[in-house]
């Protein structure tokens, strides 16, 4: 719930800028005041829209489509980082039920009066498996915390951001080069490695025909958005069967230590 409220205070922190701007209030303040309150967002948007704001004063295009372009950016990360997370609690409950299943068969077997609590608390042999058992317990949590630490504060930035923040700036009547050059700059990526191409590739084109390409921009934005989605989808996909390593390397063994052996020494020994 708390990153809910945040990132809604950050969408109506970026709308209440807009209002000001087009209410005529001065650049300057409304970007000091946006810096200021975006320290207290818990939002993908923070880091972007510091580069941008600094391209944007830097080129001098106008910051109202830099805002609407965070606002829905911010919109796709948080919708992205909420379907993680419906999509991880049938894995993670799944993962917490199967860990305590060998300690559960184990009481069932002890009421049922089996007794293999009696082999592993008063026998060596006993306490040799309980330690195993216990280093086969921390395995599969270790392991199954590791398949889902990639998912944990799960944060999901724009890919096309530095080619969406190039069209606006083209679409403000700023040359190519300069646009490229100051984007490149302050978001730390290069646009041909953003356009798929080898440096300096194609690049002497599209510098002479500067604001036709504005919406190859965009078109390249969006690819690298949908690709982007389609991984995290295919990820989300492939961690049910990853979280099905530690019930058979670790789980399986465990509760066959933890319930046949002992049940079967039992009926032997005692």
């Amino acid at each position: 719930m708390g990153r809910f409220f945040s990132v809604v205070a950050a969408q109506a922190d970026l709308l209440n800028a807009k209002a000001q701007l087009a209410a005529g209030f001065p650049r300057h303040r409304v970007t000091r005041w946006l810096l200021a309150r975006s320290g207290s967002w818990d939002s993908i948007s923070v880091g972007q829209l510091r580069w941008q704001i600094e391209a944007a004063n830097e080129l001098g295009s106008s910051l109202q489509p830099v805002l609407t372009q965070l606002i829905d950016q911010d919109r796709r990360a948080f919708g992205a980082a909420q379907s993680v997370q419906r999509a991880l609690q049938v894995p993670k409950l799944t993962s917490k039920l199967i860990a305590f299943m060998p300690w559960i068969g184990l009481a069932v077997s002890q009421s049922l009066g089996l007794s293999p609590l009696r082999f592993l608390l008063f026998s060596p042999w006993g306490w040799g498996l309980l330690a195993i058992s216990a280093g086969l317990q921390f395995g599969a949590s270790y392991f199954s915390r590791r398949t889902l630490s990639g998912f944990t504060n799960f944060a999901m930035p724009d890919p096309g951001a530095p080619l969406e923040a190039m069209a606006l700036a083209l679409d403000a009547g700023i040359g190519f080069r300069r646009a490229r050059a100051s984007v490149q700059k302050h978001c730390g990526q290069a646009v041909e490695h953003l356009l798929g191409l080898e440096p300096g590739a194609t690049l002497g084109a599209l510098d002479r025909y500067g604001l036709g390409v504005s919406h190859q921009l965009r078109a390249q934005a969006d690819l690298l958005r949908h690709k982007q989605n389609h991984e995290l989808t295919l990820r989300l996909e492939k961690l049910g069967v990853k979280l099905l390593v530690p019930l058979a390397a670790f789980l399986l063994p465990q509760f066959m230590l933890l319930t046949v052996v002992p049940i079967a020494v039992s009926s032997i020994l005692f």
